[in-house]
């Protein structure tokens, strides 16, 4: 099986590597195929200047660890944590970065658990910090009230409750399905219950 792969599998693999667009790109400026030769990944270009405000640029593994703490979750050799920050493009100026943070926890069903937010800025403080604000805000709270400890945050989650043939079970909502609305938003439960 792992030697035959549909174009869907492909597309969501290899039309989202670097090397996928640096060779896509060279064919677009008239390179041919056959004299491509990859090699080690290597910047082009240099960073962006070292700017006021890039020092200090806070670690999203260390934040996330101290938000757990925070809520009294003992990272114990069965709860483990990390982050790792994605660097993307952006126009001149401009940082833009995204966190993924794991979550591994013997009540998965599947571990890590992952959520990933983005964040950009003019210095890589801002940008990181934002992905991690973003975090705190929407993702946080959901994950220790659910999971790590369950019922602790009640003003910050919304519980529901759900009927399904498998068994029932509690959903815990934190506020990442509505953020960044500026006015209130429909409920997301009709398509919560399509999902189900």
């Amino acid at each position: 099986r792992a030697q035959h792969a549909g174009r869907d599998e492909i597309e969501r693999i290899a039309l989202r590597s670097a090397e996928f667009n640096a060779v896509n790109n060279a064919l677009n400026e008239g390179s041919e195929l056959s004299d491509l030769v990859l090699t080690d990944t290597a910047l082009a270009q240099d960073l962006e200047p070292v700017q006021p405000g890039d020092g200090g640029v806070p670690s999203p593994r260390a934040v996330f660890e101290e938000l757990l703490r925070g809520h009294h979750v003992s990272l114990d050799g069965e709860t483990k944590v990390d982050a790792r920050v994605f660097v993307h493009p952006a126009p001149a100026g401009v940082v833009m970065a995204q966190v993924d943070f794991a979550l591994w926890h013997p009540a998965l069903a599947r571990s890590p658990l992952m959520e990933s937010f983005a964040g950009f800025g003019s210095t890589w403080r801002e940008a990181i910090g934002g992905a991690l604000h973003k975090f705190e805000r929407a993702a946080v709270h959901p994950i220790v009230a659910g999971l790590l400890r369950p019922g602790e945050a009640p003003d910050q989650v919304e519980r529901v409750r759900y009927e399904h043939p498998g068994g029932a079970f509690e959903l815990v909502l934190g506020a990442q399905i509505n953020m960044f609305a500026d006015r209130p938003v429909p409920s997301a439960g009709p398509v919560l219950d399509r999902l189900l």
